[in-house]
């Protein structure tokens, strides 16, 4: 068994529970695991996107304002017109979305397994048709099955330098959806009373479409950080490097279930007590969230490689809001930025994960203050909605 662990995250964190694996990045010319997307996405999705090729155009509707690569998601359905300059010798024309996911190991395995497939055709009609029929616009409508969820786009790159350094170790994996339409036999003719073969002359139009799953978040608001002491709090236990000082526990409270809307920011609150007795020293920084992507390949029964790479994709700070004889405590809001378009998933060997992490740290040049256990991580649920 091979194992390589990049940028190794939860092996100096305090995980203090777990929600299971849930289904839910996307980018625009090259696929990236903090998705980015070109255009106004805080505008409506009010616009037309338009791409042609060989006589063929395709026009997707409920678009954002300038974007350079189109969207869809499994709540709306995908609307658009296929458009056709002419239709001689046309014998059909159909339409066809689809999804796969691919594992790369650098050097060895390459895997591509497909997630989404479905064709619609456009014409002719059920009831026939001739090639002076075609009309030069064809509507459609589709919509994304939710059962099973599917994943979103995502690509991410872990171990291997570049792209081009094929030698090293190294994984490549993404998530990529499609959607082509094929004109049959147009712009086809007859010479000496001979027909072409017709799939020579079949004409496609291939555009990429970046997709989202879309979860609703249980809350449908989220209290103030400073109210929320009505929450249980999750507690743990950070250890002093001195064993002859008592360890710090700290008290951890967030809203839950622990699944938010990456559009709202998450209130936290933390609390630490005992220890040294001067906790008023110690400080917490600025609350983050952190992205977990970890590719996992499986040769035989008993043979795995795996790495793991970490991304931040969100901040916030914490202020000190009070302390006593008790203990020490402070609240602050933590947000998800803006680039981030979906959240955790899990699919053929690629499992994406996110974390709430809080990190003490303890004052300068008190070595006997030092924690052994000063990380605090929080999985946490992403939703778009």
């Amino acid at each position: 068994m091979s194992s390589t662990d990049v940028a190794k995250y939860e092996s100096d964190a305090q995980t203090l529970f777990h929600d299971g694996d849930s289904i839910d990045g996307q980018s625009v010319d090259t696929y990236t695991h903090i998705p980015i997307l070109r255009g106004d996405h805080q505008q409506p999705a009010n616009t037309t996107y338009v791409k042609s090729a060989k006589s063929i155009s395709l026009r997707l509707l409920n678009q954002h304002p300038g974007c350079t690569v189109p969207t869809c998601d499994d709540a709306t359905a995908i609307r658009g017109v296929v458009g056709l300059d002419n239709t001689r010798g046309l014998t059909g024309v159909e339409l066809h979305i689809e999804g796969s996911v691919r594992l790369h190991e650098y050097g060895g395995l390459k895997r591509t397994t497909q997630v989404l497939s479905h064709t619609i055709n456009l014409w002719p009609p059920a009831n026939g048709g001739s090639p002076g029929d075609a009309p030069r616009e064809l509507p459609f409508e589709y919509r994304v099955p939710t059962e099973p969820r599917l994943p979103p786009s995502y690509e991410v790159s872990i171990g291997g330098g570049s792209y081009g350094n094929r030698d090293a170790n190294g994984f490549n994996a993404w998530v990529r959806y499609r959607i082509t339409v094929r004109a049959q036999g147009l712009g086809s003719s007859t010479f000496n009373n001979i027909k072409p073969l017709e799939h020579l002359l079949d004409r496609t139009l291939t555009v990429p479409i970046l997709f989202t799953s879309r979860l609703r978040a249980p809350h449908d608001s989220l209290p103030d950080a400073s109210n929320l002491a009505h929450v249980p709090p999750l507690e743990a236990t950070l250890r002093n490097a001195s064993s002859k000082l008592e360890p710090v526990q700290a008290q951890v409270r967030v809203p839950q279930p622990t699944t938010y809307c990456m559009r709202r920011p998450v209130p936290v609150s933390i609390r630490l007590a005992g220890g040294s007795g001067k906790l008023e020293m110690y400080s917490v920084n600025a609350s983050v969230l952190r992205r977990s992507t970890q590719i996992v390949s499986v040769k035989e029964e008993n043979d795995k490689t795996w790495m793991e790479a970490v991304d931040l994709i969100g901040e916030g700070a914490l202020l000190r809001v009070r302390e006593d004889a008790d203990g020490v405590a402070w609240v602050g809001d933590v947000s998800v930025r803006s680039n981030v378009m979906a959240g955790s998933f899990a699919v053929d060997g690629l499992t994406v994960r996110d974390f709430l992490v809080l990190d003490i740290i303890p004052p300068k040049n008190k070595p006997g203050m030092l924690l052994v256990d000063a990380r605090i991580s929080i999985p946490i649920t992403l939703t778009t909605d």
